[in-house]
């Protein structure tokens, strides 16, 4: 046998891969559930539209614009409906503590509170954002949630 029979140690060849055999189910538990961009964009921009109102909830612009997309689409796709309907309950809780603070800043109580707010505000819609462009459920932590 002579060394132009035998295969070059360097050539790898690469097996076709058979997949998951008869029965079996391979499921990536990291993974988002497969759905079309488009409803990962709407949702997306239910939060995003909150941050309209620039830290100012009394011009309800922060509320209105997600309420808007959501009404106009919560039927068209279940993850447009799930997240719409937690910007919609975030927002009226930024406007619910904007105002409860208002109130308590004539007593200089709510002063730090209005000034930590927009700016709390501002981080939970960017990560909820980030999370629902990506397709994944994004759950604002300590609110109440109105719509359901």
């Amino acid at each position: 046998m002579s060394d132009s029979d035998s295969p070059d140690p360097r050539e790898v060849r690469a097996e076709p891969d058979p997949g998951p055999s008869r029965g079996e189910r391979v499921r990536d538990a990291g993974a988002a559930p497969a759905r079309a961009a488009n409803a990962n964009a709407w949702a997306m921009a239910c939060h995003l539209c909150g941050l309209l109102d620039f830290g100012v909830s009394f011009f309800l612009i922060g509320l209105l614009a997600p309420l808007g997309i959501w009404l106009a689409l919560r039927d068209t796709d279940p993850f447009i409906d799930e997240q719409g309907k937690e910007a919609l309950n975030f927002q009226i809780n930024v406007l619910f503590w904007t105002i409860v603070f208002t109130v308590l800043s004539c007593c200089l109580i709510g002063i730090p509170f209005l000034i930590a707010l927009p700016v709390a505000e501002l981080v939970l819609v960017i990560l909820a954002a980030i999370a629902a462009a990506e397709g994944r459920s994004w759950r604002y932590p300590w609110i109440l949630r109105v719509v359901e």
